[in-house]
């Protein structure tokens, strides 16, 4: 699945065994934060387990990563998890405006949905910080 995570054509060099991808622009990265948030609320609706989700979609950065260069692992790695921490922190803006306007009786599943994806998102930063 790594091979798909940057949806371009590469430019690959040759470094012994290791092929060295190029580093992705911050709106390339900032689509795959996208697509794993999205993916992370069909999960959550669907009663699946984000969590493991969670654990696949950082497995899948981590991969790509192990193609970079050592300074651009980083910088992908960093890049990724301020992007989820800033669409986490979107998600928690949007569930606290709904919990707000809602009455107590009709607070709906949107706000675990919110939540456990929230919650996701610190485990994958988290992760991230303990690998490096």
């Amino acid at each position: 699945m790594s091979d798909d995570l940057i949806p371009r054509p590469r430019q690959e060099t040759f470094d012994g065994d290791v092929v060295e991808y190029p580093m992705p622009t911050r709106a390339e990265v900032r689509a795959i934060a996208e697509r794993h948030m999205a993916e992370f609320r069909v999960v959550a609706q669907q009663g699946g387990n984000v969590h493991q989700r969670g654990i696949d979609t950082t497995d899948e950065v981590a991969a790509y990563a192990a193609h970079l260069a050592p300074d651009d692992r980083i910088r992908l790695l960093n890049m990724y998890a301020k992007e989820l921490n800033a669409l986490a922190q979107f998600a928690n803006d949007q569930t606290a405006q709904i919990l707000a306007t809602t009455p107590r009786n009709q607070v709906s599943d949107s706000s675990f949905v919110g939540s456990a994806i929230g919650f996701v998102v610190v485990l994958v930063i988290l992760g991230y910080c303990y690998t490096m």
